[in-house]
């Protein structure tokens, strides 16, 4: 993993060294011991430290006179780049490099991977950076004409340094709990995201963004003839989306939740590792058992994955206790727990002991390779095509043990609603949101919400929400307390470029979703694995944990309302009725409650971590 940061003062002062080192340090959480290699080139220098537990060093000078660059990257298809640029022996830099040096701001389309980087050349005086089509590496950036431009990979290097003073952004972090989210805008007023798919030009005058990747855009090539050939292809595809994210020689972490993406992802990678005498680190999200409440979670699924593969080291990993989440302490940059005992925490810390530097994901299936076919058999029904049409409907009703009118009311009918409602929990969220604050949201920017009888353009839709940028985001600053890099390989895109064009009918088949990435995980994922229709929440403990604290809950919402900046985000009066109309411990226990019943609960679960993140950092 690697972090990155950089200075380019536009009205030509030279740069200070120890500005460059201190933006470096800021980036760094005591107990890490990153290799750092600085840079200058007159009024620009870059930083690059790379937390990678073998690295050898880290190049940020070009070979080719006048230009620096600094990158935080893992490239695929490297072959092909290096063919293409002529260069048979460059490292992955010098690719980066050569390929701005001819291509310029083109340049970030011709690269597969996850990357983010900044690149100065001397000769055009222009700086360029980039970040990967779903913005799995972050990057942020701080500009000031006429005198300077700077960018990290963490917004702390621009705010701790006194670059930019971190300056509450109150609806930016309300967007962020109702998923009203904005491309390009952080959680600090001044400091902006490199979005997604964007490469951005600075000059001695001006500063422009450009995409260069979108989703809509990929060429609809002919799909493959039939769904058996279109499944053989996308099961190539993910097996080459996760070797190349394993690293040579080093231990490698994954989630292992007992749905199909992770499972995959996880059966796929132990397979590889196991031809070369290596093993797998795998972490599943499981309930703790309770007195008086048997919870249903995921257990069963992953122990069919654990028993099918030999090579899998395992660990089980818990929620903390909510009265101690109640008061977990928050990263400064992202809404995101800094407390040990926090999930990803666990997992991050583990696997960085046992040496590993990446943990892949299955997260991003759903908008990317193992999409469920949104929207196929509404698109079915106005096109006319009834034979498919009836037989899914009959087939889902079927295997969903419901009624066909209930599969036409659920799969059918909302997508040919032309506006579709918020979701319950989206429009109560909404209304505890102080209402200046609120004015300032504007629409719901969640695509999820929003599709139509167009099952091909709801994947476009789903892949361009900003959702994936934002969870990517997260994960990176979770990872980067660890030294540790998350990689999504069903968002590779390779592999979603070939899924998104494919017809709608080739998801939805004999009752089942997803069903194009069942058949190309046949004899892969366990059965009982890969022929489930549904998926159980993490930590199914969790809400009556933090109604069996309800009077702790009440003692932290008192705290809180004294800090000035949740009281600009928040109604705290609101805040308490939520707490007042939760159901009591004994009914959720038994597995009693309705969705309405347990809407203020799952609120104040998504509410708190906001909360905590404004009362410690403004």
């Amino acid at each position: 993993m690697r972090l990155i940061c950089g200075i380019l003062n536009i009205d030509q002062r030279p740069v200070s060294k120890f500005l460059i080192d201190e933006m470096a340090q800021a980036m760094i959480v005591p107990g890490l011991r990153p290799d750092i290699r600085i840079s200058f080139d007159g009024h620009v220098g870059f930083a690059v430290l790379d937390f990678c537990k073998n690295a050898t060093g880290t190049a940020t000078e070009e070979k080719r006179k006048g230009a620096l660059i600094a990158t935080d990257l893992r490239l695929d298809d490297q072959s092909s780049l290096r063919e293409t640029l002529a260069l048979s022996d460059a490292l992955d830099d010098d690719l980066v490099g050569e390929s701005l040096r001819r291509w310029g701001i083109a340049a970030p389309v011709k690269l597969f991977g996850e990357f983010a980087f900044a690149h100065w050349d001397r000769s055009r005086g222009t700086l360029i950076c980039a970040r990967d089509i779903f913005g799995i590496r972050p990057l942020a950036y701080v500009y000031k004409p006429p005198k300077y431009f700077a960018f990290a990979s963490l917004p702390r290097a621009l705010h701790q340094t006194g670059l930019v003073e971190q300056r509450l952004d109150a609806s930016a972090i309300a967007g962020q709990i109702v998923h009203s989210w904005v491309p390009g805008r952080s959680l600090c007023m001044d400091v902006a995201r490199l979005p997604a798919a964007h490469a951005l030009e600075v000059g001695t005058a001006s500063l422009s963004l450009h995409r260069y990747w979108d989703v809509s855009e990929v060429p609809a090539n002919l799909p493959p003839p039939n769904r058996r050939d279109a499944a053989q292809h996308l099961s190539e595809l993910l097996l080459e989306a996760v070797r190349c994210r394993l690293p040579a020689g080093s231990p490698v972490g994954a989630h292992l939740s007992g749905g199909l993406d992770s499972s995959a992802i996880a059966i796929l990678a132990a397979r590889i590792l196991r031809e070369q005498g290596r093993t797998l680190r795998t972490y599943s999200f499981l309930s703790t058992p309770h007195e008086t409440a048997i919870f249903e979670d995921e257990a069963p699924f992953v122990e069919s994955v654990l028993q099918q593969e030999s090579n899998l080291e395992w660990r089980s990993v818990r929620f903390p206790p909510a009265n101690k989440w109640f008061w977990e302490s928050v990263d400064r940059d992202r809404i995101v727990s800094t407390t040990p005992e926090a999930p990803e925490n666990v997992v991050c810390q583990d696997a960085s002991s046992n040496g590993a530097d990446v943990l892949l994901s299955g997260w991003g299936g759903d908008e990317g390779a193992t999409f469920n076919g949104r929207g196929a058999l509404a698109e079915a029904l106005i096109q006319g095509r009834w034979n498919y049409f009836l037989t899914e409907v009959f087939a889902l009703a079927h295997a969903r043990s419901w009624t066909p009118w209930q599969i036409f009311s659920g799969e059918v009918i909302p997508y040919l609603k032309p506006n579709r409602r918020l979701p319950p929990l989206i429009r109560h969220l909404r209304s505890l949101i102080a209402p200046p604050v609120r004015q300032q949201l504007g629409h719901v920017r969640d695509y999820a919400y929003h599709l139509g009888p167009d099952a091909a353009k709801n994947h476009r839709r789903l892949l361009a929400s900003p959702l994936i940028a934002e969870r990517a985001e997260d994960w990176a600053t979770i990872g980067a307390r660890y030294g540790i890099a998350f990689s999504f390989p069903l968002l590779d895109r390779r592999l979603v470029e070939f899924v998104s064009v494919l017809p709608g009918e080739y998801f939805i088949v004999g009752g089942a979703t997803r069903r194009v990435f069942r058949d190309a995980m046949d004899g892969i994922l366990p059965e009982q694995v890969r022929l489930r229709t549904w998926k159980l929440m993490p930590f199914p403990d969790q809400p009556l944990g933090v109604v069996e604290h309800q009077n702790e809950l009440r003692r932290f919402l008192a705290k809180a309302r004294l800090s000035e900046s949740v009281r600009q985000i928040f109604l705290p009066d609101l805040l308490d009725s939520a707490v007042d109309s939760f159901p009591s411990a004994e009914r959720l226990a038994l597995g009693r409650c309705n969705e309405s019943e347990l809407l203020p609960v799952i609120t104040m679960l998504m509410v708190l971590p906001a909360i905590n993140y404004a009362r410690q950092n403004f």
